[in-house]
């Protein structure tokens, strides 16, 4: 059958619109009998064999915004993937940092329009995602968690801001929590790729999102190496339309996501320089919801020691 999707929003690179990033549309294809797609073109379309599954491409203007639409036929609902290609952060280094953001099913439809455009808002894209990368990639991150000698304790600071929306709406007390990468190089590409947070990991501050979704964290750490932070993010978002939480409305489930604080935003003393700034951020399924088994285990994380203690107070509200 004949469906579409259809996604735009605007990326930055710190302060300046990212120019020229390469956005391809895909369609996640786990079905061998989904072996046809079909480009449109003045309002008609034809059958071509995709054996990549793209279903269409576009590049960021000149402020950095972008619009792409795709329509495929397959036998079975289509789960979209929007991939991104930019060199933001790679300071001249040859290749691109790969990110990938998961369209929700409820933005896809039967037809050869997107009845819904999905709106990823405006997103920094410093930020680092390492839940698919590649080698490119991975240089990055090895030079983000490599950690430099010394023999004083020092205070660090760094400073974090942004705004998380959800269904096109503020997404009010979502939790951020703020910590320091504890781990060895290897343990941490490992956790950073799985999305999850070790136990060896310092806990360093807490905050949530206000009314309009927006939220600031700022905190000083004292350390005798560079401190790695990241953000790990607890929130609802669409949990609400999972069989589980239908059939068990009282079991409070959560979703999680991790974001990597590039080293630039660290600085010693009490006080951050610098901040980073994450924009208007769609917090989107990063798991596939057609399989609920695995959806529960890679999203449904509950909340910290830090934040568990608290689930029967005012803390957390719908």
């Amino acid at each position: 059958m004949v469906q579409s999707v259809a996604v735009r929003g605007k990326f930055i690179c710190g302060t300046r619109s990212a120019i020229g990033v390469r956005v391809k549309l895909f369609e996640h294809d786990l079905n061998i009998a989904n072996a046809y797609s079909q480009p449109i073109q003045n309002d008609e379309y034809m059958l071509a064999i995709n054996h990549d599954d793209v279903l269409n491409e576009t590049y960021t203007d000149q402020d950095g915004n972008f619009f792409v639409h795709g329509t495929t036929v397959e036998v079975n609902q289509i789960q979209p993937i929007l991939k991104v290609y930019h060199n933001c952060l790679l300071n001249g280094m040859p290749g691109f940092r790969k990110i990938h953001f998961i369209v929700p099913y409820h933005f896809t439809n039967y037809g050869i329009h997107a009845k819904r455009v999905l709106d990823l808002g405006i997103f920094n894209l410093e930020v680092i995602l390492p839940v698919s990368m590649n080698v490119t990639t991975f240089l990055v991150l090895l030079i983000l968690i490599s950690t430099n000698n010394g023999f004083v304790n020092r205070n660090q600071s760094v400073e974090i801001r942004g705004r998380f929306m959800c269904s096109g709406q503020p997404l009010h007390r979502a939790a951020i929590e703020l910590w320091d990468d504890d781990r060895s190089l290897l343990k941490s590409l490992i956790f950073i790729l799985m999305q999850k947070r070790g136990p060896e990991d310092s806990y360093i501050a807490r905050t949530n999102t206000d009314e309009r979704g927006e939220f600031t964290i700022a905190a000083t750490y004292q350390r005798k190496s560079e401190i790695i932070p990241y953000l790990y993010v607890y929130h609802r978002c669409d949990i609400d339309q999972l069989p589980l939480s239908k059939s068990r409305p009282m079991f409070k489930l959560w979703r999680t996501f991790v974001l990597k604080i590039p080293e630039q935003y660290v600085n010693t003393g009490n006080r951050a320089l610098r901040i980073l700034d994450l924009g208007d951020e769609i917090l989107l399924e990063n798991c596939n919801m057609r399989n609920e088994l695995y959806y529960r285990r890679c999203a449904y994380s509950m909340p910290s020691p830090f934040l568990s203690r608290l689930t029967h107070h005012d803390f957390f509200l719908n």
